[in-house]
Formats: C-alpha cells, structure tokens, sequence
C-alpha cells in the first residue's frame, strides 16, 4: 500500500495547535486574576451601593472579553489537535497494513482529510474518537451514556452529526478532482471510522457505513468494483505535493 501525506501540513498545523492552547489558557488565567482582583476587595466591602474605580471598570471588561477570546482559542486547538494532533492518518495506516500495491492512503492531500483508494473504489474516511455505546436510528446519531458534563471534564470530543461530516469531506474531494482532475468521474463512498476498540456500535439506522478501525480493510475488500482513481490520476495527484510518499 503507498501512503501520501502532507507532512508540512501536518507539522504546521500540530504548531499551531500547540501554540493556540498555550496563549488560549495563558488569557484565561489572566482574565481570572483580572476578576479575582476585582471581586476580592468587594467581598471585604460592607458598604452597600459599592461603586468601581476607572481601573476596576477595565479590568472588569477586560476579564470577561479575556475569556471569550481564552475560551474561543482553546476551542480552535482542540479542533485542529482532533485533525492533526492524534495522527488518525497514523491509525489508519495501521489498520490497512498489509494491502496490496493496488492501495493508496492520501492523508490532507486530496482536499478531504483522508482518501482510500482501493481496487474497489475510492472512499473518503472519516475517523471518530469516542468510546462506549455509539447509536444511529433513523438518520439521528447519538453518543449514549456520554452527557455534555462528562465530555467537559474528560475531554471527549463531541460526536456531533457523522453523516453531515462525511458530506463535507465528500464534497471537499469532488472540489479537489474537480480543478485537478476534471475529467476524473467517481462516486466516492465515505466511511465514518470509529478509531477507539471501546467503542460499541449499533448503528444499522445511518445512510453512511460506519465500522469499527479493526474492521475497515475486511470492509472496503468486500465492496463491490466501482470506479476509482487511476494509478496514473494518483501519481499527478501526487506531483508537486509538499509532504511524503511512502510504501509499505
């Protein structure tokens, strides 16, 4: 199986990640300094109708825009770390090893994050990292067991909604193909890859495969012959590109 990858992609967004999360706290813990220096004095204070300095006032301002922007940074490296911080490419590449040459893996090459194109066609992955019991009825996808409080303090993502992941990531490859192979027609199929073994799946209710990282190569094998990606497509594909490519 070859393996193309943008490694610079990957290396800058890791930084950016990193150093998003160490000024996004580092304006959180000012903005709470800021409100404690405000809000000490006042609680030594008995004088009714209490009235703040000019200096209070701005810290006061301050200490709430601080951790709007605090709150909004942190959640930006989250987002990006849940992209490139994991390495999904890393865990999906495990999970393929041993295809044969007729399988390539593009990982954030191809517009959409993760590209598989096999003998069987070209499919889109979509990695998840949640564990316990994860539900799909009737389109509806739903994380059990797993309340908004706990994703807090564990720091699980959000499952949010996988088949609308799956369109934007199918879109973003068409747009790629598109300008840089316009003649190229597939139909690519995406798959929601759950990447952790403690996660359960009863998800017979989603209109997109979904399927345990473990299952994924007995998956895609046992798909009937599509259309996919020429060898020849693949390697212009890969012209030009600012990363790595591998085989193995």
């Amino acid at each position: 199986m070859r393996i193309v990858s943008d490694s610079k992609s990957i290396q800058r967004n890791q930084t950016i990640a990193r150093w998003t999360l160490i000024i996004g706290i580092s304006v959180l813990v000012l903005a709470l300094f800021a409100n404690l220096y405000v809000a000490i004095p006042m609680f030594g204070n008995n004088t009714p109708d209490v009235q703040l300095t000019p200096q209070q006032n701005q810290l006061t301002i301050f200490s709430f825009v601080g951790l709007l922007i605090g709150y909004t940074l942190t959640t930006i490296s989250t987002s990006i770390n849940s992209r490139f911080g994991r390495r999904p490419d890393k865990g999906l590449q495990a999970a393929l090893r041993g295809s044969s040459d007729a399988f390539a893996l593009f990982n954030y090459s191809l517009g959409a994050n993760h590209v598989l194109a096999a003998p069987s066609g070209t499919y889109v992955l979509i990695p998840k990292y949640q564990n316990g019991v994860i539900q799909c009825k009737d389109g509806k996808w739903k994380h059990a067991g797993q309340s908004g409080l706990a994703r807090f303090f564990f720091r699980q993502d959000a499952l949010g909604n996988p088949t609308m992941d799956a369109k934007l990531e199918v879109d973003a490859l068409q747009r790629h193909l598109k300008k840089h192979a316009p003649d190229l027609a597939i139909e690519p199929q995406p798959i929601v890859v759950f990447m952790s073994p403690r996660a359960v799946l009863d998800v017979d209710g989603s209109p997109v495969p979904a399927v345990q990282v473990k299952q994924l190569k007995d998956f895609v094998r046992k798909q009937h012959r599509r259309p996919g990606i020429p060898a020849d497509v693949q390697a212009r594909l890969s012209e030009g590109l600012t990363g790595e490519s591998t085989k193995e």
